[in-house]
Parts: C-alpha cells; sequence; structure tokens
C-alpha cells in the first residue's frame, strides 16, 4: 500500500496512462448520425496514441471500442474488465469519445454502433453509468475525460466526486494523486460540427493539429489545460470558435487540479531545446566577438556566455520524470504563468527564433566603458527630449496665444453656436488665447525693462 501511495504521487507518464476510446461513425439503425468524418477523426487520434513519434502507447494500454459491434452493456464490461487488469498498474486514463450525445428525460447520453432510432434510452451508454463504473473501476486515481459530442459539458455533473468532497476543499498539492478533469468540445447549449467536407470534425481536428505541434515552451509535458488553451487558439485562427466553444471542467478536485498535470508530451519541446541551444551558441559568438574590441581573452569570454546562458546546455528531462508545470491558483492563461525562457541577459525570445524572425541582441549591463556611456545616454534621453519639448512650447505660446483669442472673439461675436458644445470649445479656446496674449505681453514687458 505505500508503495502504491508514493507511486500516486509522481506526475503522468506513458507507461502509466491508459487510453479508453469509444464512439461509432457507422449506425445502422440510425442511419442519420453515420458520418464517415467521426470515424476518420477518431483513427487519426489512435495513431496518435500508438505513434512512436507521439503518445508512444503500446497497444495493450489502448482499448479501442470504437465501431465496436458490442451493444452498450457488453462495452461497459469491457471497460469495466480493462481496468482491473490494465487499469491495476496504471496511475491515468485518458477517456477520448467521438460521436452523438444527446438527452433523455433530462440524463445525458452517448451514442454507440448498436444505437436505434426512437430507442436511444436503451440503446445508448449513459453518461452517469459510464462515470460510476469509471469512478468505481478506477478510483481514487486520475482520470481525463474528453468528449466531443453534442452537449457534452452536461456530462460534467455526472463525474463529481463525493459529496463531502465538495464540502471539504484541501489545499491544492504540487502532485494530486487523484481527481478528475472534463475537457468538453461544446457547451450543454451547443451542439459539435462535424462536416462531411472536412477531413477530421472541428473538435478533434483541433486537438490533433495542437498535439501534433505542441506548445513553445520549455516543457516535455503538455497539461490538460495547456490543450485547452492550444485548441482554443487553433478555433480562432479558424474563426469557427463560435460554432462551438470547448469547455474545460474540473468536476473533482479534492488533491488539487489535475489538469495542469503534464500529461501529453510535448510535440514542440524538441524544437524549444534545438533553438536554446541555437541561442547559446549565437551569445557566445556574440561575446567571443565583443571581446576583441575589449581587450578580452577569447575563452574567457566564451566562458562567461556559458554561465549566463547555463540552462540551454542543461540535460534534456524525459517526459517520464519532469514535474507538472508551477501554475498560481486561479490562473486564466497557462501562457502567462509558464512562457517562454528567457534569461534576459544576452537574450532574444525563443518563439522568434522557431518562426525565422530577426535575432534581438538585448546587451543587459556589459562591463566595459562603451557600455557604461550607452547607458547614461540611454538615462538623460527622455529628461532631454522632455525639456526640448517645453521650451518649444515656450516659444510658441507667445505667438499663438494672440491669434486664438482673436479667432475665438470673432467665432463668438459673428456667429452663434449651433449647440452647447461649440460655445464651450470656443470659451475654452478664448480663456487659452486670453492666457497666451497675457504671457505675450509679460514677455514684452520683461524685454523692454532689460
Amino acid at each position: 500500500m505505500v508503495t502504491r501511495d508514493a507511486d500516486a504521487l509522481e506526475s503522468p507518464t506513458t507507461a502509466t496512462t491508459i487510453v479508453v476510446l469509444l464512439g461509432a461513425s457507422e449506425y445502422p439503425q440510425k442511419p442519420s448520425w453515420t458520418n464517415p468524418v467521426l470515424g476518420a477523426s477518431a483513427a487519426a487520434l489512435r495513431a496518435y496514441l500508438l505513434s512512436p513519434t507521439g503518445f508512444a502507447l503500446a497497444s495493450e494500454q489502448v482499448l479501442d471500442l470504437f465501431d465496436d459491434d458490442a451493444d452498450q452493456v457488453h462495452q461497459l464490461l469491457q471497460i469495466e474488465e480493462f481496468l482491473a487488469t490494465a487499469g491495476r498498474h496504471a496511475r491515468d486514463l485518458i477517456l477520448y469519445y467521438v460521436g452523438h450525445g444527446g438527452f433523455d428525460n433530462g440524463d445525458y447520453y452517448l451514442g454507440v454502433r448498436r444505437t436505434q432510432r426512437d430507442r436511444e434510452f436503451i440503446t445508448t451508454i449513459e453518461s452517469r453509468k459510464l462515470a460510476k463504473i469509471i469512478r468505481e473501476g478506477f478510483r481514487r486515481k486520475r482520470l481525463y475525460v474528453i468528449l466531443d459530442a453534442c452537449f457534452s459539458a452536461s456530462a460534467a455533473s455526472d463525474w463529481q466526486g463525493e459529496e463531502a468532497e465538495a464540502a471539504v476543499r484541501k489545499l491544492t498539492q504540487h502532485l494530486p494523486r487523484q481527481g478528475t478533469a472534463l475537457l468538453a468540445a461544446s457547451s450543454k447549449y451547443d451542439v459539435t460540427r462535424a462536416p462531411r467536407a472536412e477531413r477530421y470534425t472541428i473538435f478533434t481536428g483541433a486537438v490533433l493539429e495542437a498535439l501534433t505541434r505542441g506548445v513553445d515552451n520549455a516543457r516535455p509535458g503538455l497539461s490538460l489545460y495547456e490543450l485547452y488553451d492550444e485548441v482554443r487558439e487553433v478555433l480562432r485562427r479558424r474563426e469557427t470558435d463560435d460554432d462551438g466553444r470547448p469547455e474545460l471542467h474540473i468536476p473533482s478536485q479534492r488533491d488539487g487540479d489535475i489538469s495542469q498535470l503534464p500529461v501529453f508530451p510535448n510535440a514542440a519541446f524538441p524544437r524549444v531545446i534545438e533553438a536554446t541551444r541555437s541561442l547559446a551558441e549565437v551569445t557566445v559568438r556574440a561575446k567571443v566577438a565583443e571581446s576583441a574590441t575589449e581587450q578580452v581573452p577569447p575563452a574567457e569570454a566564451a566562458s562567461m556566455a556559458t554561465k549566463e546562458i547555463a540552462p540551454a546546455d542543461e540535460p534534456v528531462r524525459d517526459r517520464d520524470r519532469a514535474g507538472p508545470p508551477i501554475v498560481p491558483q486561479g490562473i486564466k492563461e497557462p501562457r502567462a504563468a509558464a512562457g517562454i525562457w528567457n534569461r534576459n541577459i544576452w537574450s532574444m525570445d525563443v518563439r522568434d527564433l522557431l518562426r525565422g524572425n530577426r535575432v534581438r541582441r538585448e546587451p543587459d549591463q556589459p562591463s566595459s566603458r562603451a557600455g557604461a556611456a550607452k547607458r547614461l545616454q540611454a538615462a538623460l534621453h527622455r529628461p532631454i527630449r522632455a525639456l526640448l519639448a517645453w521650451a518649444c512650447v515656450g516659444l510658441l505660446v507667445p505667438f499663438v496665444g494672440p491669434v486664438v483669442l482673436l479667432y475665438s472673439h470673432a467665432k463668438l461675436t459673428r456667429s452663434r453656436p449651433s449647440d452647447a458644445q461649440e460655445a464651450g470649445r470656443l470659451i475654452a479656446a478664448r480663456l487659452m488665447g486670453l492666457i497666451g496674449t497675457l504671457y505675450t505681453v509679460v514677455l514684452i514687458g520683461a524685454f523692454l525693462r532689460q
């Protein structure tokens, strides 16, 4: 039991994660639901899960019931058996559904291949029953539910924990050992889209794009929250976000918010590491080049540059040993908490390097005399500019004041303003002109006294 608790406090890994894939693309007894795009989406997701360059799961870690000919009861029994065998040594379970969802007397259900028209209430998988079987078979572990179906956010209430859990909230642990996070393709009021002209469904297509492209940060793992944020960004770029906005729910978080744990591999991590190493090389070359003008030995300059960018040369941590991102409570944007690694010492943004933008060279506190002169020049630039601006104003006021006074006086005496706002502007201009004229008189008097 001690070993099991210790293992539960580790972050998600490929070796201790199992997946259940549900749904259907063909409904022989309900042809209106048949859509080949659903099958293509599930096939692409399955390929990602098993690919060595994707999630890299073994086939025995995945229970594929998509388009399975078994009815809803036998599918639930297969899930129960899978959790009793493969789930015995697993810490994390990902449940992904692609298909159709609906309601029967307020209860949310998920369609299967055997679903019959006008008999959905007895030929579909009820969400609450699915949640109960998984909670009991995968008790006190971490569960990630992703539903690509209409009104899928309605299932969030079915995955809530015990009633006492809502009343007693513990402090968020760094690595919560249990909990549930649900990523829904749409709210409980919206439908999802699977256009037949598209390759995948709108939601699963965005999920696959986010998983295969990754997020440009210096962490090897991708959390469900980051996946949700990236999916929304993909949909925003496609201008399809209004068709059904994804929602992230945390129905069970007794030990903390598991949506912040890195459950998926970050495909962009190798690119970020390579870009960081390229940045290190650029920094070393810049330091060595500057040493030529500052009489510093090249070896010493290279050593100084290497110390400044030491994190770029650290060994790459395996995703299985990487800890979760440290995100403050209540954070809305994961990028604001994680960001892109930037030492701010002869630094540039890694995203610029990834996108091929021009390198920004920002020296930070150079030690040479030339650097001190540049800092002094930068410090005096703003006050001098402000002083020159005020001097220009002081020279212009004596000439502009009388002109403004004469113009506003003529407008007020010769023509009546059309409204109170225009009259207010003319009176204000008249006062400003009067002040400018008085200032001019004072200057002329001071000049004559000299």
